[in-house]
């Protein structure tokens, strides 16, 4: 299993190597399947199709491991949305502390963006700070995309 507050410390680390200017990566297969944009603060990742998404990043695959290893659960129900939120408010703090932002865009519209450039009202109310779901309905696609390939 994947500690995954550990995994996510290791992340930012590397990130703070980066002083300046931006690294792209995309990964096509006909058509762009997935691209991350990495910047000094900010991280993007543009997943492009979902089908390909399965091939080409097997650790998307490991992340029913690491729901299991911080004790939220993938099999269904009402309350899949909030243990998905579980698992990204620890993210998400750690990227605030650090000064950080992820976007998740699905086909080129920004879906979640979570870390220092996430504002909304709403979570915070609800003590899921440094979280914003900027498209609801495109935020439920992605999440049952990503599920179906778990």
């Amino acid at each position: 299993m994947i500690d995954l507050s550990e995994f996510s410390k290791t992340a930012l680390d590397a990130w703070g190597l980066v002083a300046s200017g931006s690294l792209e990566v995309h990964i096509k297969e006909g058509e762009e399947v997935v691209s991350f944009t990495l910047l000094p603060d900010h991280l993007v990742v543009d997943i492009g199709d979902m089908e390909k998404v399965k091939e080409f990043l097997p650790v998307l695959i490991s992340f029913r491991g690491i729901s299991e290893a911080e004790g939220t659960s993938t099999n269904g129900g009402g309350g899949e949305i909030f243990n998905m939120l579980d698992l990204v408010k620890k993210i998400a703090k750690d990227l605030n502390d650090a000064g950080k932002t992820v976007s998740i865009n699905f086909q080129g519209r920004e879906v979640i963006r979570i870390g220092k450039g996430a504002h909304s009202l709403a979570l915070s109310l609800m003590n899921y700070k440094y979280i914003e779901i900027k498209r609801k309905m495109l935020a439920v696609k992605l999440g049952i995309g990503l599920r179906n390939m778990l």
